[in-house]
């Protein structure tokens, strides 16, 4: 059996796992699903837009973009159903919750947060520095995980994987670096970045 073969088979009953908050249900569904995709693949499911959608992940790697591609590129036209390669972009309110090293529920709201940028090979690249108040009581790790997940949320999984190069989490303004408020990322980067030839 193909994955999208499983996939027309058990998504009316991954819709009603999604719509009715059974995240359990939803993981083990889908974990059954992915046996049945490239091991260096990941999944993503949820509400996007007016409907649901399934995104292909690609776990931090552009090697993965390419059997991504081909695998969305036979997805089938299900209604109420979109197929994305990578995570998109998300609508929120840049508030989550995360575990921190210890396993804590951690609960951030990134609308507080800026950013500066540091542009390489005439802005194709970046590093990221971002500016989180709350970043100085938690681990290195949690922090960078915390605003991985910020920056793939706003520019979606594949644009990240294109444009930043390094991501650096601070408590406190750098000096000499200039500042933006976080919400305006995605739209900064447009402007920077060089027209594709």
């Amino acid at each position: 059996m193909t994955f999208w073969n499983w996939f027309r088979t058990n998504a009316a009953e991954l819709q009603r796992a999604i719509e009715s908050d059974h995240t359990a249900s939803v993981v083990n569904l889908m974990n059954e699903g992915a046996t049945l995709l490239p091991a260096s693949l990941g999944w993503e499911v949820g509400p996007h837009g007016d409907g649901l959608m399934l995104a292909l992940a690609l776990n931090g790697d552009l090697d993965n973009l390419a059997p991504a591609n081909e695998l969305i590129s036979d997805a089938p036209e299900l209604d109420g159903w979109s197929f994305h390669v990578g995570r998109p972009p998300k609508r929120w309110d840049l508030r989550f919750t995360m575990p921190d090293g210890d396993g804590r529920a951690i609960d951030f709201d990134a609308n507080t947060w800026r950013y500066g940028l540091v542009a390489f090979d005439g802005g194709r690249f970046f590093d990221v520095t971002v500016v989180a108040p709350e970043g100085g009581a938690l681990d290195e790790a949690t922090r960078e995980q915390a605003a991985i997940l910020v920056l793939q949320g706003i520019l979606g999984e594949v644009r990240f994987l294109e444009v930043v190069d390094r991501v650096v989490v601070v408590d406190r303004p750098p000096e000499g670096l200039p500042l933006t408020d976080i919400q305006h990322l995605a739209p900064h980067l447009d402007s920077l970045q060089p027209a594709p030839s």
